[in-house]
């Protein structure tokens, strides 16, 4: 879903990352969407008014994402505000250092992701230019983001987008099946992301659970409806000493209708280790390797092996590799998401509104777990009772702290 956008009205799109043979299909687009195209390709900018038969607006394709004051001139030109924008790219490596703005982002590319770039994700992954109309229409998402964002009225949306990429596992090819993305406590995005917040209290009690049942069950279902028949689900195990197996409830009710068998007993971790946070690539590796083991039930299955987060995949790796090695015939990993690497942008605060309150608004969960609100930090300490819904919450966190520029002097943007 898209995190900073509240209300899409336009588009900025890099149109010399696409394939000229691909300029009609920008003809619709227009008419539902302010669209400022970029391209410094003045016989481009002729043909593709002449396809749309009117006179488009163009800004300079060099609108540098790392320098905001080019970026800027291109927003202008729509009229709106950051939070009500998304660039469009068909550029990987561009989109890279786009996602650190404040703005939407959606990446044309058809097939599988790759895994270098997992922790790169756009708001939006499309195969082709026409798919941005059903986003216009109907603003979704990546399916866990959708259904971890609970709002007063229901989910924010009932349906959405999953994405797969390839490990390699000893040679073997694991797909692996993402319903969304963690942006961690240091990233930008995270202040307003439900489904990272209820990923890091699930840490700590079982209250996400029914949420994330509700998340797993259905990509479970894709993956047995349009890839290879399931057998049966287990979950990256626990260690030794943790006090929880945190995944364990959720394998046992995906289990419970006797569609799919509980694998959870056939593979367990059998000697502690390092917690991962903290540790590069190569050091998780080496930290999980010989750590788990799986027997031989799992001969000729086909197992799906699901987990809350992927960061680099060494942990589910080394399970996956165990099961192969009992002699699974197949192991897909589904998870809730993966781990997106920091941008430059540091998280803003969000000021309590309150005159007498020097505290900032914080996402909370309400005692059950569930529905999601903002409230003051001083609410302990100094009996702060501000506090806004989620959607009013999220509209107002960009809408005031969408800058954080100091060397900006343009007041035109109302932040």
């Amino acid at each position: 879903m898209f995190v900073e956008v509240t209300n899409l009205k336009g588009l900025l799109i890099n149109l010399d990352s696409f394939d000229m043979s691909s300029d009609y299909k920008w003809k619709e687009i227009i008419t539902k969407v302010g669209c400022v195209f970029l391209t410094d390709d003045d016989d481009r900018r002729t043909a593709l008014n002449k396809i749309c038969e009117t006179e488009l607006t163009f800004s300079e394709k060099n609108v540098s994402f790392l320098g905001n004051i080019n970026l800027r001139t291109a927003i202008k030109k729509l009229g709106l505000q950051p939070y009500e924008i998304a660039y469009v790219t068909a550029s990987v490596k561009e989109l890279k250092a786009g996602l650190a703005e404040p703005i939407g982002t959606i990446l044309i590319k058809s097939g599988l992701v790759e895994y270098e770039d997992a922790g790169y994700m756009s708001d939006f992954l499309l195969d082709d230019i026409p798919d941005i109309l059903d986003i216009i229409r109907n603003t979704t998402g990546y399916f866990s983001e959708v259904q971890a964002t609970l709002l007063d009225t229901g989910n924010y949306a009932t349906s959405g987008y999953l994405f797969t990429f390839n490990l390699n596992v000893d040679g073997a090819e694991c797909a692996v099946i993402s319903g969304g993305r963690l942006f961690g406590p240091e990233h930008s995005k995270f202040p307003v992301h439900q489904l990272s917040h209820r990923i890091w209290r699930s840490k700590k009690d079982n209250s996400q659970d029914e949420i994330f049942f509700g998340i797993f069950g259905p990509m479970i279902e894709v993956v047995n409806d349009n890839f290879d028949k399931v057998d049966g689900i287990t979950r990256v195990p626990p260690r030794p000493d943790d006090k929880r197996d945190r995944l364990l409830p959720i394998v046992v009710k995906l289990c419970s209708g006797g569609k799919y068998k509980n694998f959870c007993e056939s593979l367990i971790c059998r000697e502690t280790y390092q917690k991962q946070k903290g540790l590069n690539k190569e050091e998780r590796i080496q930290n999980v390797k010989g750590k788990f083991w799986a027997s031989k039930d799992v001969k000729n299955k086909h197992i799906i092996l699901i987990d809350d987060v992927l960061t680099t995949g060494s942990t589910v790796k080394e399970c996956a590799t165990m099961l192969l090695t009992a002699g699974a015939s197949k192991v897909t990993i589904v998870v809730l998401a993966v781990n997106q690497f920091p941008s430059w942008r540091q998280p803003h605060d969000f000021p309590c509104p309150s005159e007498n309150c020097d505290g900032k608004m914080l996402l909370r969960f309400r005692k059950d777990g569930q529905k999601a609100f903002f409230g003051c930090s001083n609410f302990f300490d100094k009996n702060c009772r501000e506090n806004f819904n989620f959607r009013r919450g999220w509209k107002e966190y960009y809408r005031l702290n969408i800058n954080n520029n100091e060397e900006e002097e343009d007041s035109s943007f109302q932040f």
